[in-house]
């Protein structure tokens, strides 16, 4: 039990005390209120819409230039930002699955905000 709880304070999500903020951030990026992304190195994670469970793994693009790519859930891909400070982007995510095979892509218009603005997780589906 001690394990247990160990873990669950080392995670990023938990709070010590009332009113503490999280260095992590989860936000849905396809909204029209999503605020501009920090222009420095993010951590993202994506769901492409795949019900059938099949995907085995996806890569990440921006402005249609390969960025990397993850295996197995939940796809987490550390991403730079910082070149596109100011600027629009196009994120894209491409799942495939375990043959290779191309099972959907979908991309997403993101502002790169100048300064350290602080979304740390994206979720595109």
């Amino acid at each position: 039990m001690l394990n247990a709880y160990n873990a669950g304070i080392a995670d990023d999500y938990f709070l010590s005390n009332v009113g503490d903020n999280s260095k992590v951030i989860y936000s849905d990026i396809t909204t029209s209120n999503c605020p501009p992304i920090a222009g420095k190195g993010q951590e993202i994670s994506c769901f492409v819409g795949n019900r059938s469970l099949t995907t085995h793994k996806v890569r990440y693009y921006i402005n249609d230039l390969y960025r990397g790519e993850s295996i197995g859930s939940p796809y987490n891909c550390l991403l730079n930002f910082g070149p596109y400070a100011g600027q629009t982007i196009t994120l894209a995510a491409e799942s495939y699955d375990i043959n290779g095979k191309l099972i959907k892509r979908i991309e997403q218009q993101l502002t790169i905000a100048e300064d350290d603005t602080n979304l740390v997780l994206g979720k595109l589906r």
